[in-house]
């Protein structure tokens, strides 16, 4: 047991000494976005694009709202992300970089995990100052000079080791069994709290819950019908007044014609007892690299408020496209969770999946 300690002992302390020694190294980047007499300070990550970066500043830029979310700037040219995260879950003060669209991103609402978001850093001030800013706002961008700190003198850190040593003295025989114990309770009591969220996760099931959905070629109602066995709640197809056409080629180019006109096709359908539901999973296939418009009509007609909204998406290729990013601006006071897409010609096959995404989000136990 003394060895057990003394071992404990020598390694707390030489992780302590590490610190002392590497504290100069890590202290981190930081940027000013200097806005409308304003100013907000970013802490920056260190991996390529934020280096990228940093070798094109100062610079002024614009930024614009995006989404009623975030705050976006599209830069001239963009970042070198080779190397750097590939994707991040933003939260109010996330810095990042959407590599697909080329921009600048500072978030002042929480979102979902994206792909492509990559993140650079952190407001860590001024960030009501930024969530204000309205319409186009013209943002310089500059390094945050911070005087370096003074080098830490050899007596100072015999000082430091001084003090460390005396601290874990006082680790003693009966503290150390006494946190051991409290450790071994800890772990004991852990399958008892794992099953408790199991039996939270199967209470969701049906519990307020509405798959609304539209489909045209039935992949999407097959999608929504399975969905609706694991998890049960009420089903809601959506419908036009005007049915699309059955031929492929001419419900593509129909398609294609309302995205550009910006349309709001008249629907048939309602939800009624909208109040009723906390959480709406919406179904659709991807059509031109978004939702049908049809969504458009009905969540304009019928915001969702801060309901949580599921998105879940047949395809031929193109994924969620842009979808996710216009239905979080259909319904920007609601909280969306991670959605689920596959292709349309593999829904027959996709239940492992399927089941494996409602574990995940815990509408599923197990």
């Amino acid at each position: 047991m003394k060895k057990s300690i003394l071992l404990l002992s020598c390694s707390l302390l030489c992780l302590g000494l590490s610190t002392i020694c590497t504290a100069e190294e890590t202290q981190a980047k930081k940027i000013r976005m200097l806005f409308a007499g304003e100013q907000a300070v970013v802490e920056l990550d260190d991996h390529p694009a934020v280096r990228d970066l940093l070798s094109r500043l100062p610079m002024t830029v614009t930024f614009e709202d995006y989404s009623g979310m975030e705050k976006i700037s599209y830069l001239s040219e963009k970042l070198n992300t080779e190397s750097s995260p590939s994707s991040c879950d933003p939260s109010v003060g996330t810095f990042a970089y959407y590599a697909p669209w080329g921009n600048l991103s500072v978030f002042y609402r929480d979102f979902r995990h994206s792909e492509g978001l990559v993140p650079l850093g952190r407001v860590v001030s001024g960030m009501d100052g930024l969530a204000r800013m309205q319409g186009d706002v013209s943002v310089r961008l500059e390094i945050d000079e911070q005087p370096s700190s003074p080098p830490i003198t050899r007596k100072a850190k015999a000082l430091d080791m001084k003090q460390a040593t005396k601290h874990f003295h006082l680790l003693s025989r009966r503290n150390f069994l006494k946190y051991a114990s409290a450790g071994m309770m800890t772990l004991c009591a852990a399958p008892s709290l794992f099953q408790a969220s199991s039996a939270s996760a199967a209470e969701k099931q049906g519990e307020n819950m509405l798959i609304l959905y539209f489909s045209h070629s039935g992949n999407t109602r097959t999608l929504a019908e399975y969905i609706h066995s694991k998890i049960g709640g009420d089903m809601l197809e959506l419908k036009t007044v005007s049915p699309y056409p059955s031929d492929y080629d001419a419900v593509v180019d129909q398609a294609q014609q309302e995205q550009r006109r910006n349309a709001r096709p008249d629907i048939s359908t309602g939800i009624p007892n909208l109040e009723a539901y906390d959480t709406v999973f919406i179904g659709y296939p991807n059509w031109w690299g978004t939702l049908p418009m049809p969504f458009f009509t009905l969540l304009e007609r019928q915001p969702l408020g801060r309901k949580t909204i599921v998105p879940f998406c047949t395809h031929e290729g193109s994924r969620f496209g842009r979808s996710e990013r216009d239905l979080q601006r259909l319904c920007p006071e609601a909280r969306m969770l991670e959605g689920f897409e596959v292709r349309g010609s593999r829904v027959g096959q996709a239940r492992a999946d399927v089941d494996a995404w409602l574990r995940r989000l815990g509408f599923l136990a197990g």
